[in-house]
């Protein structure tokens, strides 16, 4: 028939980690947002933080293999929280958290490509507004320059 639908994927599933697991040739010009680094990806392979989770997770999980997308997205919210607790400093009530998570707005996460942002604020929990809509060439994402924003 020739018919060639177009594929979307979540976002969380797009690592090659994860890609690998169904068949790269089969991902091929499957279409996703994206908004975090490939870990997989060569050209983040000297990313600050990628090197700073490579190291993470050879110290403490080294079961874990250095592709693992979603061990990276974790370690990335993990030090988000981090953040979060830092400056809240001696006062972790429920309402001062809630004040300083729904005030991220510019912060960037380890795991967030260039030019990706939260964006919380009091009045909007919605945490991400900026990602590239991007397309799997069968060994990397193809990336768009600019991002679609909000």
């Amino acid at each position: 028939m020739g018919w060639k639908p177009l594929h979307l994927l979540v976002s969380t599933s797009a690592g090659q980690s994860i890609l690998t697991a169904a068949g790269l040739d089969a991902a091929k010009g499957i279409v996703s947002p994206l908004y975090i680094k490939d870990i997989a990806a060569p050209k983040w392979a000297n990313d600050p933080a990628v090197v700073e989770f490579q190291a993470f997770r050879e110290k403490y999980l080294p079961n874990v293999t250095a592709d693992n997308s979603i061990a990276f997205i974790s370690w990335s919210a993990a030090r988000t929280l981090q953040r979060i607790l830092e400056q809240c400093g001696d006062e972790l009530t429920h309402d001062n958290v809630l004040k300083h998570a729904t005030n991220l707005k510019g912060f960037a996460a380890p795991a967030f490509m260039p030019g990706v942002v939260y964006s919380t604020t009091p009045t909007d929990y919605a945490p991400i507004k900026t990602l590239f809509m991007s397309t799997f060439n069968g060994k990397d994402w193809d990336v768009p320059e600019k991002p679609i924003t909000e």
